[in-house]
């Protein structure tokens, strides 16, 4: 997927889309057939910042929170690849904002 806010001058050129959350990705996703116009974009976190029944394993959990419980799940099933850190200079994005907040 590809749209005039995304560079590889201002980051790494590649994107997360959250069409529950962000117009721009809304309209991305639709224009790529990832959702339709008579679904309910995927949200599996509350207002809180907490997965919610759509993410049975981790309902009630802090996003934040449960990334090593997902990290070592991944790892028990032979899912994980890579896990390493990375520091980057991060471009600041309007867009996510909301996602932000809801995660912290």
């Amino acid at each position: 997927m590809s749209d005039d806010y995304v560079s590889e001058e201002a980051g790494t050129g590649i994107v997360h889309q959250a069409p529950a959350w962000v117009e721009d990705d809304n309209r991305v996703c639709l224009a790529h057939e990832i959702i339709t116009k008579d679904e309910v974009p995927p949200c599996p976190i509350d207002e809180a910042g907490r997965f919610t029944s759509e993410v049975p394993e981790y309902q009630g959990i802090n996003v934040k929170e449960a990334d090593s419980q997902i990290i070592r799940d991944l790892q028990k099933k032979g899912r994980l690849i890579v896990k390493g850190d990375i520091t980057h200079s991060y471009p600041f994005c309007w867009r996510l904002v909301s996602l932000i907040q809801r995660g912290t």
